[in-house]
This record gives structure tokens, sequence and C-alpha cells, in this order.
């Protein structure tokens, strides 16, 4: 009896295996070809990824999400600038001098604005959802 279910069992994962159950959709075969082909253009894939659902938005734990203290470190090195009001940081061969990351997160109170701006920190429930926030 034993040896039976377990050829059942086997069957079964053999059957599965072989049958077309888990095969791509021509959409989704389509839809990776098309990302294949524009994955180099910033412009394009901007606009493939905001047209797919929720604008493409990852879902992110907290265990597994980078500090902002980490990409801010980055864009550090990478000499990028920030909008002082949006907190967006961006790339450019010069930054204005209010957009002037380096020289802007010399002030405490604008790098603990940062802070809180690409965190969760100090998040009030209620107050404005987790999306809602930067």
């Amino acid at each position: 009896m034993k040896r039976y279910s377990c050829l059942f069992i086997v069957f079964i994962f053999v059957y599965l295996g072989n049958t077309s159950l888990f095969a791509e959709s021509p959409e989704e075969i389509y839809a990776t070809q098309y990302f294949a082909q524009i994955k180099k253009n910033s412009e394009l894939l901007n606009h493939f990824l905001k047209a797919m659902p929720k604008g493409a938005d990852l879902h992110v734990h907290q265990s597994g999400a980078v500090y902002p203290e980490k990409l801010l470190t980055h864009a550090k090195a990478d000499q990028f600038c920030i909008v002082p009001d949006t907190f967006h940081v961006y790339a450019a061969a010069s930054c204005d001098k209010d957009h002037n990351l380096n020289a802007a997160i010399q002030d405490s109170q604008f790098y603990e604005a940062i802070i809180d701006a690409w965190s969760m920190r100090h998040f009030k429930r209620g107050m404005e959802t987790g999306h809602d926030h930067l």
C-alpha cells in the first residue's frame, strides 16, 4: 500500500510537470519580451512601470528595507541634488546652491527631516497612510 501511495505521488508530480498548467500566457510572453527590449531605456521603462497596477509599487517589509541613512550615503557619494520642499533626489551635472545634497545634510535639522520623510520614523497612525508617507 505504501509503495502505491509513493507511486501515485510521483505520477501526480510527473503529470503536473508535463502539462501546460504553468505555461505563460501570450500576454506574459509579450510583456517579458517588451521589458527585455526597453530595460535600458529609462523613459520607456518608467512609462512601462507606471502603467502597471499600482504604478508598479513594491510592497516592502521593514526587515528587508534599506535604511534612509544608507540611501543618503549613496546619494552623497554620487553627488546627487535634493529638492528641499519635497525631499526628492535627482542626478544633475551641477546643483543649484539650495539643492546641493552634500551642503544640505550639514544642517542637522534638514538631515533629520530627510530621514523622517524617507522612513516611517515618527509615523502617526491615522494621520496619513504608509503610501502617503514619503
